[in-house]
């Protein structure tokens, strides 16, 4: 990621679909009322919480859950896959259980064979007669061999139940992943070439101001001469060639900076944008003559791409970490409630969480919220929904609300909520125009008179 603009494109992925907090999980499990199980969600996402720790969750103790989750965005980004291994039973964490991002390089893209038992591997991944993965082949360069089973020591052979392979699908039985910043690589590399020699021909420009030309045609010695007898030609600030003799003055007067630069460099950047399906503002961080109405389109569209990302994430990658996590803690009884462990049995009935991801505040937060109070007044969303937009989770809110009041009470506080004047007026308005259009409606108005 040597071009700045591909780097700022990762940190996107990472900040918008990941963010500062992670996907979090929210329990949903329901008691046989059909009510939330507030203890028994407790335990769960209080557990999980434990668990999501350098120390728990990532083999190496390296990674906690919400770095983890930034690392698969990079992956699929610069790689275009992200591979798991999942390991059962690891004795560093009590939850017996751990994740291992692999290096895909290692996934041997130049085997390509077909098996005596009808399977194929293709680029490293063997696939029954349904393309379903079967195994997959690492090569042998580094201690993790000992974790499988290797062939004539090349391969560590791994079980593909205990891969998660993640990456988009763009076409028909594809079988690895293309790099989301793919589509942007040529045209970044010609942006970077065309930089580099534009800068260089304006600081030769701003150097050097030109040579001496002699009437006779003396040969240019230059400023040195190199081992193989080339001249060396130096330059530097306010520096002029020469040569012997009687001279006249030549002025070199190179065109750059060029004023075109800034408008070859959009076009280029443009492109870019359109491949990474991101806003052309917000990749070249150039918000120069636009207005709140297009950013707004333009990060409108952005956001259905990162919601995108973040259903890819949790669908192909923590909902399967969780329901293993999940079975493993229900056999070994890490998970209590009042001291008795769950039981295993009603394993579907723990399964029942979402994965909430963050979501992304406007410019102007005021006229959000005056738009949400009035939805719910017409009863056209609820307040859950709302909260939920907002990257939180309703129960764990009310709680804190509920905790927050009592609180006040104790100590005295006056608990009187502050009316909300702006809001207040917005409806104030909308009867004033209900009852504009009640006065136009009635016999005897403007129109009939």
């Amino acid at each position: 990621m040597s071009n700045e603009y591909v780097a700022h494109f990762v940190n996107m992925l990472q900040r918008n679909v990941v963010g500062s907090t992670g996907i979090v999980l929210q329990a949903q499990i329901k008691n046989r009322k059909g009510k939330l199980d507030k203890l028994a969600n407790a335990s769960v996402e209080e557990a999980y919480k434990d668990w999501s720790k350098k120390a728990n969750f990532d083999v190496s103790g390296r990674l906690c859950n919400r770095e983890f989750q930034r690392l698969v965005m990079s992956c699929l980004a610069t790689d275009g896959e992200v591979i798991i291994r999942k390991h059962r039973g690891f004795e560093h964490s009590r939850y017996m259980f751990g994740v291992e991002i692999i290096d895909s390089t290692l996934l041997d893209v130049e085997l390509n064979e077909s098996l005596r038992n009808g399977n194929v591997v293709r680029m490293g991944v063997e696939l029954d007669k349904y393309r379903r993965p079967v195994r997959y082949y690492f090569k042998n360069v580094d201690t993790r061999t000992q974790h499988g089973l290797s062939l004539d020591g090349r391969y560590t052979v791994v079980d593909a139940g205990e891969i998660i392979h993640c990456y988009e699908n763009r076409f028909t039985n594809q079988t690895r992943g293309i790099p989301l910043i793919a589509t942007a690589l040529m045209r970044s590399g010609m942006l970077d070439g065309y930089e580099d020699a534009a800068v260089v021909a304006a600081r030769i420009g701003a150097s050097k101001l030109g040579w001496w030309k002699t009437p006779t045609g003396d040969q240019y010695l230059g400023d040195d001469i190199d081992e193989d007898g080339a001249i060396i030609d130096e330059a530097e600030p306010g520096v002029m060639g020469q040569v012997a003799g009687d001279a006249e003055l030549v002025e070199w007067n190179p065109r750059y900076p060029n004023t075109d630069h800034a408008q070859f460099m959009k076009i280029c950047l443009r492109g870019m944008a359109a491949g990474l399906n991101v806003g052309y503002n917000t990749l070249a961080n150039d918000y120069e003559g636009v207005n709140y109405t297009s950013l707004r389109a333009s990060a409108i569209d952005e956001r259905e791409i990162w919601k995108l990302l973040q259903d890819r994430l949790i669908e192909d990658i923590m909902q399967p970490l969780y329901d293993e996590w999940l079975e493993i803690q229900l056999g070994i009884g890490t998970l209590k409630v009042k001291g008795s462990a769950l039981p295993a049995f009603a394993a579907d009935k723990y399964k029942q969480v979402r994965f909430q991801g963050r979501r992304w505040p406007w410019v102007d937060p005021q006229k959000d919220i005056d738009a949400s109070i009035k939805a719910i007044d017409r009863n056209m969303t609820t307040v859950t929904r709302v909260i939920r937009e907002r990257g939180d989770d309703p129960e764990q809110v009310w709680l804190e609300r509920k905790n927050e009041l009592e609180r006040m009470q104790e100590l005295g506080l006056s608990t009187q909520q502050v009316v909300d004047t702006s809001a207040e007026s917005a409806m104030n308005d909308d009867k004033e125009d209900m009852s504009d259009e009640s006065e136009q409606d009635e016999p005897g108005g403007q129109e009939d008179a």
